[in-house]
């Protein structure tokens, strides 16, 4: 978590990557890690790290598919949009 309250959690799973990274003779120049890592340093918001991140991958490449990617981004998109309209909800039922 950062100085922000903004919070990264990433899970990987084996699959086919479309980019080797440039240390194995690639075009890749980010992983994960360091998507993460800049999108802490400069995000306060989860949209804001989501178009970070998506952004650099797309620009410099990134060891996964940008199918998959963009999945990921829609479930965080979700999952946002979900936790917005508990606290709508939530705060909804205790004023009235």
């Amino acid at each position: 978590m950062n100085e922000r309250q903004l919070s990264i959690g990433e899970s990987t799973c084996s699959g086919a990557f479309s980019a080797k990274g440039a240390g194995s003779g690639g075009s890749a120049l980010m992983c994960v890690n360091e998507l993460s890592r800049l999108a802490m340093e400069r995000c306060a918001t989860a949209r804001c790290a989501v178009e970070l991140m998506g952004g650099l991958a797309v620009r410099y490449g990134q060891g996964l598919t940008l199918a998959h990617f963009r999945a990921q981004i829609q479930d965080l998109l979700e999952h946002i949009a979900h936790v917005k309209a508990q606290r709508e909800y939530l705060q909804d039922t205790s004023t009235g």
